[in-house]
């Protein structure tokens, strides 16, 4: 029986001092990191870029406004051939000649 009782202890006490050492090597740690970052392994120089988020340059930039005035000119063509179709329906034609003037162009 004494075996036993012995061993008991033992193993509690052993148990107690792995707690402690836990606590006290966890307050250390938190203490040893105040001051540092909170990246454990910091890279040397700026971070790298990622492509999808570059900064266009100035000839990219020209190439996006040329797109868009050439849709915009296409966009023009279209609205003058809607225009020059609607001026063409009877209903239009009827309005113009009661009026005396032609509709004003949409904006």
């Amino acid at each position: 029986m004494g075996n036993n009782r012995e061993m008991m202890v033992a193993f509690s006490t052993l148990i107690l001092i792995g707690l402690v050492m836990v606590v006290v090597f966890g307050q250390r740690r938190r203490h040893w990191n105040e001051g540092r970052s909170m990246d454990r392994y910091p890279q040397a120089g700026p971070p790298p870029r990622d492509p999808r988020f570059r900064t266009p340059s100035e000839r990219d930039l020209e190439g996006y406004v040329e797109g868009l005035e050439t849709r915009i000119a296409q966009l023009e063509e279209r609205l003058d051939f809607t225009e020059r179709l609607l001026m063409d329906r009877p209903a239009v034609k009827e309005i113009t000649e009661r009026s005396g003037k032609p509709p004003a162009p949409a904006d």
